[in-house]
């Protein structure tokens, strides 16, 4: 019966996707199988220690090197400094030894575009391993596709405009995996820096199909907000500012982020298009919009 029980529990984990959780599983199976034999089996010549031992490294490596993530993003961020043991020995080991885990992989790739950002190879290890068809959790695939747009973010910022377009590659490949939709709380953020990349490399046609298709993964009360405002960033871009115009003062400003960028979206437009008594009103409105947001 135990036989039986613990070859189906393995059946039954092949067929799921893979995230820590999987290989703590994975884990947890082997070690019931040795604890099994070593109770009933008698004196035996074969053990599953092999299989306990190897387990329990990959859900050990996978779970350090994400935490690992994590940490480095946590101190970028808000300059706090962890004191995190055994990540360089991770590292150091995977140097030596190859570790057949996908996830260990992109967590160790993923890891080093930030460690050593210098090195652009690690970037294009995590590319390459992104593009595979990954057996992944979609949340867990999502985590490592944005590292993967964080490193071109921060090289971005650097001044390096190449990186644009890797991070315009980098989110049509998310969506067509459908991982960077897998959390519709998330998107909203997503589709906005979408077609903010999307203007940057001038995909005007693809932005605008974007748009239409995408917006309705929006929750609806803020869904018209952010397809009109966007479609008036994508007229704004192409000089076609009457039309930008029109799709901004159908902007109901439901959301606060969509308002203030809107708001100056119009602003500009009014400049564009000589329209200067409309441009010192709405410099005025603005402006005592500002001061009455307090937060």
């Amino acid at each position: 019966h135990f036989k039986k029980c613990s070859k189906d529990a393995g059946k039954i984990l092949q067929s799921e996707k893979q995230d820590l959780n999987y290989y703590y599983k994975q884990y947890s199976i082997e070690q019931e199988r040795e604890n099994f034999e070593e109770q009933f089996g008698g004196r035996r010549s074969t053990t599953h220690l092999q299989e306990v031992s190897d387990s329990l490294d990959t859900f050990f490596m996978a779970s350090k090197l994400k935490q690992s993530c994590t940490v480095f993003s946590y101190e970028q961020v808000f300059k706090h400094k962890y004191d995190i043991h055994l990540t360089d020995e991770v590292l150091a080991l995977l140097q030596r030894k190859n570790v057949p885990s996908m996830l260990v992989q992109l967590y160790r790739f993923g890891l080093l575009t930030m460690t050593e950002p210098e090195n652009e190879d690690n970037y294009l290890q995590l590319k390459k391993l992104l593009q595979q068809n990954l057996n992944l959790e979609p949340s867990e695939e999502r985590n490592l596709h944005v590292l993967g747009q964080n490193y071109c973010i921060r090289n971005v910022n650097k001044g390096k405009t190449k990186y644009f377009t890797e991070l315009f590659e980098l989110y049509k490949l998310g969506l067509e995996k459908e991982v960077i939709q897998s959390d519709r709380s998330q998107f909203p953020p997503a589709f906005k820096n979408i077609v903010s990349t999307g203007l940057k490399v001038k995909e005007y046609e693809w932005v605008e199909n974007f748009i239409y298709e995408y917006s309705d993964l929006i929750a609806e009360d803020s869904q018209a907000d952010y397809k009109n405002f966007n479609l008036a960033r994508l007229c704004f871009d192409q000089q076609r500012y009457k039309e930008a115009k029109q799709f901004l003062q159908d902007v109901e400003f439901k959301d606060l982020f969509v308002t203030l960028n809107a708001r100056l979206l119009l602003t500009k437009t009014y400049y564009e298009l000589d329209q200067m008594d409309l441009l010192e009103h709405q410099l005025k409105s603005f402006e005592h919009f500002v001061s009455r947001q307090k937060n």
